[in-house]
């Protein structure tokens, strides 16, 4: 039987690229501090969008102190178009 969107259950549809809030699980896990280094491979080790790493990628902050300051990165970092 072949499946639509319509009988897919709603837990497995996710958004693509995921939202920020979203992209920062990928984040939970690490030991702060951390530098950005860090972050973006455990990130890429994780699976994240590519958006994501390149968003980190571009931050101009070098070192994180806790997830929060990831979040306010991400948040505060133009999409590329």
């Amino acid at each position: 039987m072949r499946r639509t969107v319509s009988d897919t259950p709603r837990s497995a549809v996710r958004p693509y690229p995921p939202p920020r809030t979203m992209a920062t699980d990928f984040f939970q896990t690490i030991e702060y501090p951390a530098s950005k280094l860090d972050v973006i491979n455990v990130a890429v080790e994780r699976g994240a969008p590519q958006e994501l790493v390149e968003a980190l990628q571009r931050s101009r902050r070098e070192r994180f102190e806790n997830r929060r300051e990831v979040e306010v990165a991400l948040a505060t970092q133009p999409r590329e178009r």
